[in-house]
């Protein structure tokens, strides 16, 4: 196998270019493509603009810590917190697709028959409150680990919709994100390799454990590489959002694990998308390009060796393109 600038030529002469999340193979002549799988990036993270992110990081220290020593204050903020930690539930699983109200569930847990229920619904928030208590008594005797963290997948997955997809079981098979029913050509966001996950969530469990970052700081690099992991075939969503309230338990910021993001999220969901949908765009519009150069290298007439450095060229540019685009993607992400 050789290699140049990121570019392969095999032993049956298939070139394999990859760039801006698109892989390139080349042919006899022929040039196919396929979204390329997310690298996931290392950790700790060590690019972070600090200059940004500390005030902000202050203000939510400081933030959680008043809100804290209001839990702490009431007398038993389990119980007044319920409904609270019921629509929770209700909401994060609404963001996976569920339609039950916050109404229907309150009327379950009092036993008062509903005529328009959904049970299936309703048993899938009823697993995420479960995981969620389960989780939480774990914690008091063992760190967050990534054992802990399959045995609330299989409690949130427990004979519901996504029962079948190996519950409490990292993947072996590409999963991605996008539309319902989308092919991969498709897709918003493509996970890492399977190959990759023996490895990386241990890397990710080890950052866990760590205290060399602030709580806030944590939990958003924690929460942001779960999903980019996408470690499970189904609930890693529902999964991330638990991690965040877990994870300021554990840094011992927070005294009880009560702390409810996923209402902010549902009502950005459009914003979030429309981010994620922008982002694909900008792809799409870069891959059409590189695929013209690739289709102009490999013109009639020329040698292997005159072919591969075409594509050597081709690279070089691609790689210009790939900074231009982190940088969009950096802005993009900016307040």
């Amino acid at each position: 196998m050789v290699a140049c600038l990121g570019i392969a030529l095999d032993d049956n002469d298939a070139l394999k270019i990859q760039s801006h999340e698109i892989i390139f193979k080349v042919a006899q002549g022929k040039i196919m493509s396929q979204p390329a799988p997310c690298i996931p990036p290392a950790l700790p993270v060590t690019n972070l603009d600090w200059r940004r992110l500390l005030p902000l990081a202050g203000k939510a220290n400081a933030a959680l810590a008043r809100y804290d020593g209001m839990l702490q204050a009431l007398p038993n903020p389990a119980v007044q917190f319920s409904p609270i930690a019921a629509n929770e539930a209700v909401l994060s699983s609404r963001i996976e697709g569920t339609q039950a109200t916050l109404e229907e569930v309150l009327q379950q847990d009092a036993g008062i028959e509903q005529a328009q229920s959904r049970p299936a619904d309703i048993e899938e928030i009823s697993n995420y409150r479960a995981a969620m208590r389960d989780a939480e008594q774990a914690l008091a005797h063992r760190p967050l680990s990534l054992s802990l963290i399959k045995g609330g997948h299989q409690r949130l997955m427990q004979g519901v919709r996504g029962s079948d997809k190996t519950p409490g079981e990292f993947r072996i098979d590409q999963n991605w994100i996008g539309s319902s029913g989308s092919r991969v050509e498709q897709a918003r966001f493509i996970s890492p390799n399977p190959l990759v996950l023996p490895h990386a969530p241990d890397v990710w469990a080890s950052y866990l454990a760590a205290e060399d970052a602030g709580p806030v700081l944590q939990v958003a690099i924690a929460h942001a590489q779960f999903d980019i992991l996408h470690p499970f075939k189904d609930g890693n969503g529902r999964i991330g959002r638990m991690l965040i309230p877990l994870l300021l338990f554990q840094r011992k910021t927070l005294s009880r694990p009560m702390f409810y993001l996923s209402e902010y999220l549902e009502s950005h969901r459009d914003q979030y998308n429309a981010i994620a949908l922008s982002a694909t765009n900008f792809a799409l519009h870069k891959f059409i390009s590189v695929k013209s150069k690739l289709h102009s290298a490999h013109a009639p007439g020329q040698t292997k060796n005159m072919i591969y450095q075409n594509y050597c060229n081709v690279v070089a540019e691609m790689r210009e393109d790939a900074k231009q685009l982190a940088t969009w993607k950096m802005r993009k992400s900016q307040p």
